[in-house]
């Protein structure tokens, strides 16, 4: 039996949430515009606002440890930061499990995270 579970891409994301749930609508620029033309629709993902508070905090922690294992972390344009209004501080996840909190120490206060408070 053949899997029809489709795969998609994007590159966007619009997030909304209401009292009873929220909805993440992944977008995707079309191809060789530089912004000129509305993004494209890719999917409307809609769950539960618990089940989204879980996602992110998942999608958080595994993000870290892959940073970790990799050694280095995910670089992002410092132009970003201030369109989406985040710091960088927002990127150091306090979501490690205890194995990478000790050991890791030196590599994450070099990257600017020293402050959380995970760190002891």
């Amino acid at each position: 039996m053949e899997d029809s579970t489709p795969e998609l891409y994007a590159d966007g994301v619009q997030i909304g949430l209401g009292p009873f749930g929220t909805i993440l609508s992944f977008t995707m620029q079309p191809a060789g515009q530089t912004g000129t033309l509305a993004p494209i629709r890719v999917c409307n993902l809609r769950m539960s606002l618990e089940h989204a508070k879980v996602l992110a905090m998942l999608l958080r922690k595994q993000l870290k440890i892959f940073e970790v294992q990799m050694g280095e972390d995910i670089p992002l344009h410092p132009q970003l930061y201030q369109q989406l209004g985040l710091s960088k501080q927002d990127a150091c996840s306090n979501l490690l499990p205890s194995s990478y909190r000790c050991c890791e120490r030196q590599r994450l206060r070099a990257s600017g995270c020293s402050s959380r408070p995970y760190l002891h």
